[in-house]
């Protein structure tokens, strides 16, 4: 299954990054509320929470 970074990130619930990327989307630092936020987001936010995931250190790939 391909992932993007955004979703590897959402993935590995890494506590710490999940709070950065749910004060950007004003949501609860959990992981569906996160889904729900990006769903309802435009696509230029989901494009910032991908390239933030990239800075975080996570790449699009293939979830094992």
């Amino acid at each position: 299954m391909a992932l993007t970074a955004l979703e590897s990130l959402l993935a590995h619930h890494d506590a710490g990054q999940l709070a950065v990327i749910a004060a950007k989307l004003n949501c609860a630092p959990d992981v569906h509320a996160i889904k729900e936020a990006l769903a309802l987001a435009l696509p230029s936010v989901q494009g910032q929470m991908e390239n933030l995931a990239v800075d975080m250190g996570y790449t699009p790939g293939v979830l094992a």
